[in-house]
């Protein structure tokens, strides 16, 4: 895996000093210790499927792995977002493990275990741009258009947020969880920042068209339906062929020709979940 660069958000920084201030700086280093080994699950199994890695980022409330290009399919997209909680749910397995064997481990690793449950339960929420909300659109995607599907994971967030809302304000008249409301805040956060946070870009057709015709490549034709939707197209390039598209309608009449190197210009104009017959 290429070296990933590391910047810190100023935020974060004060929030680190103030927990040490506080006297709880060592939660502040358990939960820092377990968004990393989060993030790097995440950064294994995006190099593993050929995404290009850029940096991690400390951010006031998490971690962030930024990719350069990246755009998933949505079964990329689920075996990325699970990695991160995987890591969470293997690291709970192995501490809990070591309890059994060697009891006196508990006193070492009970807080370890405590911010993994919590990052793994957390991400599992079907919001963005946490994990599970990443797996929930991929999931619907499949099955619906664009719209529908930023809808549907839109109102979600909203739902979700509102009702955590509503268990902070009943709690004020208990005892005051002011944690909820900031979960609250950051689930809405995500509902109207869909688009930005909705998928990764991938960099797909690097190689280098001129070297193959120089030495010569064969022109695979591939035959597509008007209702395809723009990402299936990745599936059919490779470095060893050139490839054209040729679009048809449901009457099988030719609607288009997509050559290999426009592809890029259309994954930067277009979703990559639109259909074919809404780009061209």
């Amino acid at each position: 895996m290429e070296r990933l660069k590391f910047r810190i958000h100023p935020l974060f920084l004060v929030i680190g000093i103030l927990t040490f201030f506080v006297g709880v700086g060592e939660i502040f280093l358990c939960y820092l210790v377990t968004v990393l080994l989060h993030e790097i699950g995440h950064a294994i199994v995006a190099r593993h499927l050929g995404y290009q890695l850029e940096q991690i980022s400390l951010l006031p409330f998490g971690a962030e792995l930024s990719l350069q290009d990246d755009n998933f399919t949505p079964s990329d997209e689920i075996k990325i977002a699970v990695a991160g909680p995987l890591v969470n749910l293997i690291l709970i397995i192995i501490c809990v493990s070591l309890w059994w064997i060697f009891p006196i481990t508990y006193y070492y690793t009970d807080l370890f275990v405590f911010s993994n449950f919590i990052t793994f339960v957390f991400n599992l929420l079907p919001v963005f741009p946490l994990d599970g909300g990443r797996v929930f659109r991929a999931i619907i995607s499949k099955y619906k258009d664009t719209k529908t599907t930023e809808k549907i994971v839109s109102v979600t967030a909203i739902t979700l947020s509102l009702l955590f809302f509503g268990v902070f304000i009943v709690s004020i008249f208990i005892e005051p969880l002011f944690y909820m409301a900031l979960v609250s805040i950051f689930l809405l956060t995500g509902a109207f920042n869909f688009n930005k946070n909705a998928v990764y870009k991938r960099r797909i057709f690097s190689k280098d068209l001129q070297k193959n015709f120089k030495k010569g490549c064969n022109v695979n034709i591939v035959a597509v339906s008007e209702d395809m939707p723009l990402y299936k197209l990745v599936k059919f390039v490779n470095t060893q062929n050139y490839t054209i598209f040729v679009v048809y309608d449901k009457s099988n009449k030719l609607k288009k020709v997509i050559m290999e190197k426009n592809l890029d210009e259309l994954f930067t104009k277009f979703d990559s979940f639109e259909l074919l017959k809404d780009i061209i």
